[in-house]
């Protein structure tokens, strides 16, 4: 078994994959896991017979998930088996598939966080045939490595000035990257360079109903706007909101603290690393005012709960999501 990083995946699409039994997709960094997953499922095709099934579903009948690995295409090819929210009860069930040698159709493990001790974890790593990929919270340098090779599939190339804007403006979650990155190259479509005015064109739109827009309304106590902006994000922004919020109050706390050490919101911004996308700098220094650090992290805490709850109760994770916005927006307001 070979544990890949994120940057391997299409390597292992191309090369690897054809002789694999099944890929296990882990990590806490939910936007990036479902990034992964995508990535892989394009790798099989549009065409590809794709077979969705629980965790629970497994547990209840493991039959099921053995027919579904066995019983290959009449018209060829292999199928794509995936199990959402797999855990050790899941590894239990389907030990015998770890032990396969020769691919059968092809099985797609998605995990939330797995410790080092994990039944399932372990399982895949003694398998001779089956890989992992954990996918941790990214650095923006490593965001920006899986921009840039989507990027050189378009056949473009950036200046140092137009990158850096990209990775002030996009780079502090991998779905997000991504998707801007692929607006970028189709804005920039029959071009071989990106300027900084493309990025500007393209990815500086943040507008008012906008994941950054329901945070920062949040962060300014404003009730009517969170519940607005809230209302009007589609359904697979607000599934990102809550790593996005996540990063933000990471990158809020990180600047409180340079900005008390240096003795000024000025200063912190200034030498911010990655810097400050400049159309921001001004929002950003007004939450850096009126939010002092314990203050956010009381409010980093209030967040954690509920990416746990949401976790336990998928089922009310949107309404849990936003219940999180409205006590954020009352700490704000008595800040």
């Amino acid at each position: 078994m070979a544990v890949l990083k994120p940057s391997d995946v299409q390597g292992f699409v191309n090369r690897q994959m054809a002789g694999a039994v099944g890929l296990l997709i882990y990590g806490p960094n939910e936007t990036g896991v479902q990034t992964i997953v995508e990535q892989v499922v394009a790798g099989f095709g549009r065409d590809c017979v794709i077979k969705r099934m629980s965790a629970a579903s497994v547990k209840d009948d493991p039959a099921l998930l053995d027919e579904a690995f066995r019983s290959l295409s009449l018209l060829g090819g292999r199928e794509l088996v995936i199990v959402s929210d797999a855990d050790d009860a899941v590894a239990k069930t389907v030990a015998g598939l770890f032990r396969e040698t020769m691919p059968g159709n092809f099985l797609l493990l998605i995990a939330g966080q797995l410790s080092k001790t994990s039944l399932l974890r372990k399982s895949v790593e003694d398998s001779a045939k089956f890989f992992a990929l954990p996918v941790h919270e990214l650095r923006a340098n490593e965001v920006m490595q899986h921009v840039e090779v989507l990027l050189r599939r378009w056949k473009l190339r950036w200046s140092a000035e137009a990158a850096e804007l990209f990775q002030s403006l996009c780079a502090e979650d991998l779905g997000m990257a991504l998707r801007e990155a692929e607006k970028l190259a189709l804005f920039c479509f029959g071009q071989s360079d990106i300027s900084v005015a493309d990025v500007e064109a393209a990815c500086g739109d943040h507008g008012g109903t906008s994941i950054d827009a329901a945070i920062d309304a949040t962060l300014d106590g404003d009730f009517a706007t969170v519940d607005r902006v809230w209302s009007g994000l589609s359904e697979s922004d607000q599934k990102s909101l809550l790593p996005m919020l996540n990063l933000h109050l990471q990158k809020l706390q990180s600047l409180r603290g340079e900005a008390d050490r240096m003795g000024g919101v000025e200063g912190a911004l200034r030498n911010a690393r990655p810097p400050v996308f400049f159309a921001r700098k001004p929002v950003i220094a007004r939450q850096l005012t009126r939010l002092d650090l314990s203050t956010l992290v009381a409010m980093q805490l209030l967040l954690e709960t509920a990416v746990e709850q949401s976790r336990r109760l998928s089922g009310l994770s949107m309404q849990i999501v936003a219940r999180l916005l409205f006590a954020l927006c009352q700490r704000a307001r008595t800040a």
